[in-house]
């Protein structure tokens, strides 16, 4: 395989019929991009220009006046810190990056009652999310603020799952 002219060979592939999720994403899905690429490259993702550039880390060296935020992988998954913000309470969050998902913020039905981020008094609207694995019931909320660095992100949309175990 290659990704812009990059050679890339896959640990695993997998083909899935993603036609599900087009109506509900609202346009064609062309695939996803695993952990295995982000672990081996350097992408600089332009959502607007919807394009990926691909860079070897070994020649790679940003020239930008962007900042830097510390992220470490787990198991295989992406994880970065953040604090969020509702009614006065402040919830420092793990949050997995996870650049397929369709929500901007989407958390465990599990930590937001145990953080009470989203009161009973808040507005929350029932929704059923997509994912591989099926049709998770889920709410859409919004908090106050979201802290990432040195952004705050005001009023940010957050999708939550019904379910209060951690699955």
């Amino acid at each position: 395989l290659a990704l812009g002219g990059v050679p890339f060979r896959a640990e695993s592939l997998a083909v899935i019929d993603l036609a599900g999720l087009e109506p509900i994403v609202g346009r064609r899905i062309g695939g996803i991009l695993g952990h295995d690429v982000f672990a081996r490259y350097v992408l600089a993702i332009d959502y607007d220009a919807r394009v990926i550039d691909v860079f070897e880390p070994a020649t790679f060296g940003y020239r930008g006046d962007g900042t830097s935020l510390p992220v470490w992988i787990e198991h295989g998954e992406t994880f970065i810190t953040a604090q969020l913000y509702a009614d006065g309470r402040m919830a420092p969050a793990k949050l997995k990056l996870d650049t397929g998902s369709s929500s901007f913020l989407g958390l465990n039905g599990s930590f937001v009652d145990q953080n009470n981020l989203v009161a009973e008094s808040r507005a929350r609207i029932p929704a059923t999310g997509a994912a591989l694995g099926g049709l998770p019931e889920h709410f859409v909320s919004r908090l106050d603020s979201l802290v990432l660095g040195p952004w705050t992100i005001a009023r940010p949309v957050a999708a939550f799952s019904a379910s209060l175990a951690r699955d």
